[in-house]
């Protein structure tokens, strides 16, 4: 019988010995509040996928992915909806524009509907 390897274990253990610092940095919301200050944002209604169904597209961000991903998360939890964040755009699922113009407006940003 063949012995599994915990390679999680066995690269912290190689890590350690190196000096070096094993973990994912986690971005706090204040962080994520001050790098998307003031930024003009474009939203779009779109249907996207085979049912057609209705999503709102948040473009013109500036910020690295993993804020971007950070400021998504937060947007879904506020908006009490589903989406993700890819290739430099926030997907909401659903028509929530008018929702998400008054909560990028109420956080500071520049919001308008295209």
């Amino acid at each position: 019988m063949k012995k599994e390897t915990d390679w999680r274990a066995a690269l912290t253990q190689i890590a350690e010995k190196e000096g070096m610092e094993i973990g994912r940095q986690e971005t706090t919301p204040e962080a994520v509040e001050e790098t998307f200050r003031k930024q003009k944002l474009t939203i779009k209604v779109e249907k996207r996928g085979a049912s057609q169904k209705k999503a709102t597209i948040i473009y013109g961000h500036n910020g690295s992915d993993e804020e971007i991903a950070a400021f998504a998360a937060q947007l879904r939890k506020k908006l009490n909806t589903g989406g993700s964040a890819r290739g430099g755009e926030i997907l909401l699922q659903g028509d929530v524009a008018q929702a998400a113009i008054s909560l990028l407006e109420g956080m500071g940003h520049q919001a308008k509907r295209q």
